[in-house]
């Protein structure tokens, strides 16, 4: 079995999220997409600028993780950020920790001359287990505030803050170009418990990104998804993956090549003979052991032949002529 010593993360979520969100094309296009109308038509998203800032509280990160964008909205500078919960439960404590996390933002941005604090819309993304069921209104959690006089509820903040909810039940549209789809569906297939299901789930994200045309951009986010996936708590392998992969089409066939490109697998003959025979048992069954003598003769860039090859590979003659043609 091939090790996953390289894969793994302290926190796999925390991870997943920051470096896709950080990517402008990506969190511009959520935005584009998810953004209300009468929000958007004030936002200059030609203006996004990812600030590269934290401000959960240390004891709280194993939860939640954050990021923070400028942009011009109504002519001035203002804010959006980014609040990611990756709590498995969702938890009505989220609206007082955003406003705290807006209030250090005040803070720190507040103009010294002019004396006033720029605009932050707030935005929640959760992924838990179950469907989020509770307010995103402060004025909610504040008890009797409607029955108070005007005079005291001018003295209560209130807010409220959008939020997007891509647990596996939520019916949250997924929308925008292929590459943002990829990892807002890869958020939900996380938190599936059932192995297979998860493993589909991981093969649509791997379709989308097929779709991407940015291939510099669709290769970043296909590794950050594998690791993602494999640092999930279970016990899937790449060689599970290879096979599920060639179960289905051609779009996500190409998954199993990539895990055998140079590095995946340590760079171990070893481990891509063994993929190999797994990968050609599977779709020639019952071949006879003098194939698996055949194959650990190939040195590695003819194995890396036969890697692309067999993909395309349609009756088990092809792979009696592929042998032929690199074995003595």
């Amino acid at each position: 079995m091939t090790e996953k010593k390289e894969y793994i993360l302290k926190q796999p979520h925390d991870a997943f999220f920051k470096k896709t969100f950080s990517k402008r094309e990506i969190a511009e296009d959520f935005l584009k997409n998810y953004l209300p109308r009468d929000v958007l038509e004030h936002i200059n998203l030609k203006t996004l600028t990812n600030q590269n800032g934290e401000y959960i509280d240390e004891k709280l990160k194993k939860d939640f993780s954050d990021l923070l964008y400028q942009v011009e909205i109504d002519g001035q500078k203002g804010y959006i950020y980014i609040l990611f919960e990756h709590k498995s439960y969702e938890d009505e404590k989220v609206i007082f920790q955003l406003l705290r996390y807006m209030t250090k933002i005040w803070e720190e941005q507040m103009d010294s001359k002019s004396k006033k604090a720029p605009i932050i819309i707030p935005l929640v993304i959760y992924h838990g287990k179950n469907v989020w069921k509770i307010d995103t209104r402060l004025w909610k959690y504040i008890e009797r505030i409607d029955e108070m006089p005007k005079a005291i509820q001018r003295m209560i903040p209130d807010f409220t803050f959008r939020l997007y909810d891509y647990s596996p039940k939520s019916e949250t549209a997924i929308k925008g170009r292929a590459i943002l789809q990829a990892v807002l569906k890869m958020l939900k297939a996380i938190r599936v418990k059932d192995k297979e299901k998860l493993i589909e789930g991981f093969m649509e994200f791997v379709s989308l990104v097929e779709n991407e045309s940015d291939i510099q951009l669709a290769n970043e986010i296909f590794d950050l998804g594998l690791v993602y996936l494999l640092n999930r708590e279970s016990d899937i392998t790449k060689e599970e993956l290879i096979r599920a992969s060639l179960e289905r089409g051609d779009s996500v066939q190409t998954l199993a090549q990539r895990l055998l490109d140079e590095g995946r697998l340590e760079g171990r003959e070893r481990g891509k003979e063994e993929l190999l025979w797994k990968m050609m048992t599977k779709k020639f069954p019952d071949l006879d052991p003098d194939y698996y003598k055949r194959l650990v003769q190939l040195d590695s860039v003819k194995l890396d032949e036969l890697s692309l090859e067999l993909l395309d590979m349609q009756d088990r003659q092809a792979l009696d002529t592929f042998f032929s043609r690199n074995c003595e």
